[in-house]
């Protein structure tokens, strides 16, 4: 039998301060059809989250960015918006961006945020 590709349980960003615009770092799901997103939130922020993805975005075999990419966020209904601390699951079907990243915008207050994520092939 095959082995399905996965993306084991990791942490895309550790302790992003709230206060201000967070952009997470890039992950690759390429072969990937399910993608897993968890938001995880502390304090008392107030604002909106993004997933967004690329086709172009292009690193090298050492990890250097070769094209930063073009980034679009994904039609999420309804909006991921929060007012205070919690956990925002975020479970995308069948992403057709080989790329994908978080972004946080604030509104107002500050917190601290965390994010894991986890992806697999149907």
């Amino acid at each position: 039998m095959p082995k399905k590709n996965v993306l084991e349980r990791y942490q895309l960003l550790t302790n992003g301060a709230m206060a201000s615009s967070i952009t997470s770092n890039v992950t690759s799901i390429k072969y990937l059809d399910n993608v897993m997103i968890e938001l995880i939130s502390t304090g008392s922020p107030a604002g909106t989250y993004a997933i967004q993805i690329s086709g172009d975005y292009q690193i090298d075999n050492n990890g250097n960015v070769l094209n930063p990419g073009n980034w679009v966020s994904l039609d999420l209904n309804p909006v991921p918006t929060i007012s205070g601390a919690g956990v925002v699951l975020i479970d995308a079907n069948q992403l057709s961006g080989p790329y994908l990243r978080c972004t946080w915008t604030p509104t107002s207050g500050s917190g601290v945020l965390n994010i894991f994520i986890t992806a697999k092939q149907v």
